[in-house]
């Protein structure tokens, strides 16, 4: 089984009271995507859905690769809100 996250959106609320993405978000001593995982750890494939500035600009990658998980990373170059399938790269 496969499970998808979908973190690619723009989330502008977010901004206005932290200066990260909404998945880097700390809650306590981790990450909103770090949190979630820990919670939800099946033995499943998860499968990142990702901005590919995201994954440029911020420490997304490196977070999602720590996680000690089975996993994939897609880079998408739009918002999930305007996917074009033909824009993603496999990591």
């Amino acid at each position: 089984m496969k499970i998808i996250i979908p973190i690619a959106s723009t989330d502008k609320e977010i901004f206005e009271n932290f200066s990260t993405i909404k998945p880097l978000v700390k809650l306590g001593n981790q990450s909103m995507i770090e949190t979630f995982i820990e919670n939800f750890k099946f033995n499943y494939e998860y499968i990142f859905l990702c901005k590919q500035k995201d994954l440029i600009e911020t420490d997304l990658l490196k977070v999602i690769k720590n996680l000690s998980i089975k996993k994939k990373i897609i880079s998408i170059k739009k918002n999930t809100s305007s996917v074009n399938f033909n824009s993603f790269t496999f990591y």
